[in-house]
């Protein structure tokens, strides 16, 4: 999720946050935190308004646009994880599902983007679909459905989805789905899903008694039951919470407990004691656990942990979009961050079409009110454009295909205040440059020769460049 490498976790804003060592870690499931990425830290989280006082349960994003789900079947999107707004065709879903049921609007428990389109699930058996975060169609997964859906998973080209019925339910598009019943008894429940090396694992617990189950298919479920037998035998609490694949390996976390496999049968006791039960994990190149209480725990491999600080406990669900990465959670609350560090009041980062350069080894500049960036990276890995240098006259010659379809030429000159647009002269407001042995070039200017959209973040201070429309939503 995060293009061009890993993060450094330098330290952690929280009730107990400041002056923790730095540690390798990827972004994970946090988003109150200072990191790096490919050596550029992370920037401070900014408290952002969404409009609502609901609990949000989660959020996701795809197609260019975030989308959070919350109590009282809330859907807000937004097109850069700062200015959050309702989705009205959802909303008007969610009461048409209302009026067939109870008077109230169910609440939404999550939301994936997978398969071209976003899936949100929740109570009753709701299930809304969109295949770009606006327009949204709603149903209930099965008419007879008779609990609350509260986890969904991608793998296989099918989705899976379950809850608080010991069923689960699959669908190729999800819109139309079907039950798979599970060999479990009638009492428990699913408390997450995860898919990876071709197999779907299914985690949850009946009573006092944790279970994890896996399926090739979503459709054919067998139980493990011995896989939480090291917990018992270690006097651990199995009520299994949450589950995720990473790295090869499932990880799944117990309120006192983590354990890990590689196959989904054969479980293994993590070292770790959490001081407080465990809520969820998650992993995006490294694994990180995060209790009731906020203390997050992180891990290289699922094996060996570590308390790395405290976050606040409310926040419940983060995505990584792009550059910008939001957290949303209780009351309506969401911050949001972007992935680079706006050093000296500069600009952090520079996104094209959803991919965040990074700019791993020579960071934008503002010259003269005019962000300069290097040129091989926005052309080569943002547009795709070919780069040409002419040693001798100091010009770069950057080729490529604007979104109509049409074929340009850009020519700049280092130190020239005219460039050259397929041949034309075009003036320029801050000239090309030579930076630390790199060419830099006057960035709005080149994304706009080439019919680009720019748009600039002032919050975040992220360059949002899309060669269609930005979303706006």
């Amino acid at each position: 999720m995060v293009p061009g490498g890993g993060i450094k976790v330098t330290r952690w804003v929280g009730k107990r946050s400041m002056g923790w060592p730095a540690g390798l870690f990827r972004i994970t499931c946090v988003a109150l935190l200072v990191a790096t990425v490919s050596g550029a830290a992370l920037a401070q989280p900014r408290p952002v308004e969404t409009g609502t006082k609901k609990d949000l349960h989660a959020v996701a994003y795809g197609g260019g646009r975030f989308v959070a789900v919350g109590d009282g079947g809330t859907v807000l999107a937004s097109g850069d994880g700062v200015r959050w707004l309702p989705v009205a065709a959802a909303a008007e879903e969610v009461r048409l599902l209302a009026s067939q049921g109870s008077a109230d609007p169910p609440d939404l428990a999550a939301v994936i983007h997978a398969g071209g389109r976003f899936v949100a699930v929740g109570e009753g058996g709701i299930v809304l679909v969109s295949p770009d975060g606006k327009t949204w169609r709603g149903s209930r997964a099965l008419p007879d459905y008779p609990g609350s859906l509260r986890t969904v998973a991608y793998g296989a080209g099918i989705f899976v989805a379950g809850g608080t019925v010991a069923t689960l339910l699959t669908s190729p598009d999800g819109l139309s789905w079907q039950r798979q019943e599970l060999p479990v008894s009638a009492g428990f429940t699913v408390t997450g899903l995860a898919y990876g090396k071709g197999l779907f694992v299914a985690v949850g617990f009946e009573g006092k008694r944790g279970l994890a189950l896996t399926s090739p298919d979503g459709a054919r479920w067998t139980a493990q039951p011995e896989a939480m037998a090291e917990l018992a035998g270690q006097g651990k609490s199995s009520l299994l919470r949450s589950v995720v694949f990473g790295g090869g390996r499932f990880v799944a976390v117990a309120e006192d407990a983590v354990v890990y496999s590689d196959d989904g049968a054969a479980w293994k006791l993590a070292a770790l004691s959490p001081t407080c039960p465990l809520r969820w994990v998650a992993h995006v190149g490294e694994f990180a656990a995060v209790g009731s209480c906020g203390d997050v725990y992180v891990s290289q491999e699922g094996v060996g942990w570590r308390m790395l600080g405290q976050v606040p406990a409310q926040l419940e669900g983060v995505a990584v979009g792009g550059c910008v990465v939001p957290a949303v959670g209780a009351g309506g609350r969401a911050l949001a961050m972007s992935l680079g560090l706006a050093e000296g009041g500069g600009i952090s980062d520079v996104e094209v079409d959803g991919v965040c350069l990074g700019f791993p080894d020579a960071r934008p500049v503002i010259v003269g009110g005019r962000t300069l960036v290097p040129v091989r990276a926005l052309a080569e890995r943002g547009f795709g454009y070919r780069v040409g240098w002419n040693a001798a006259k100091g010009e770069v010659t950057l080729t490529g295909m604007t979104p109509g379809g049409a074929r340009r030429t850009v020519v700049l000159a280092v130190g020239a205040r005219t460039a050259r647009v397929d041949g034309r002269a075009a003036a320029l407001e801050v000239p090309a440059a030579i930076r630390q042995s790199r060419v830099y070039v006057p960035l709005r200017f080149v994304a706009e020769a080439f019919a680009a959209d720019v748009r600039w973040d002032p919050v975040l201070r992220v360059v949002r460049i899309c060669r269609t429309a930005c979303n706006d939503l």
